[in-house]
């Protein structure tokens, strides 16, 4: 399965070990295809080096996260420009998705959310996702 993950659910991952958004990073990691685009990895990027996330999550987790996301994601090159969300700075994670042909879009946007599905692509909350896959959802969002 071909899953793009938004900056939203890689935060989560990033602030909390055993979250919800850790768990479906790393089951996205180990057993789907991990997609993101170079918009997508910047912006991913940009987040995790904001001050108020900078000062919660050490250097070594956020290094740690983005290259997990380099070394096991696939870097697709998006074709189509998409101006469908209503809010235009998470169009990056509809491109990545199409130019994928992904499956899923892991989120807790509330902007990609209320999408769902969105051209045969579903848009998941990290439990959702986890109830998809069948992997157990434990501890916290």
């Amino acid at each position: 399965m071909n899953v793009v993950i938004d900056a939203s659910t890689i935060i989560g991952a990033a602030l909390k070990v055993d979250s919800i958004p850790r768990q479906a990073l790393l089951v996205t990691v180990l057993s789907h295809e991990l997609v993101l685009s170079l918009p997508v990895f910047e912006e991913i990027s940009e987040v995790l080096s904001r001050k108020k996330f900078a000062r919660s999550i050490p250097e070594e987790v956020r290094t740690e996260i983005l290259g997990m996301l380099l070394m096991s994601g696939l870097v697709v090159i998006p074709e189509e420009t998409v101006c469908e969300c209503r809010d235009p700075g998470d169009d990056i994670y509809l491109e990545a998705a199409l130019a994928a042909g992904a499956d899923v879009i892991v989120s807790s946007d509330a902007d990609l959310l209320v999408m769902d599905p969105w051209r045969g692509i579903r848009i998941l909350r990290p439990r959702e996702f986890l109830e998809l896959v069948g992997a157990g959802a434990g501890e916290t969002t």
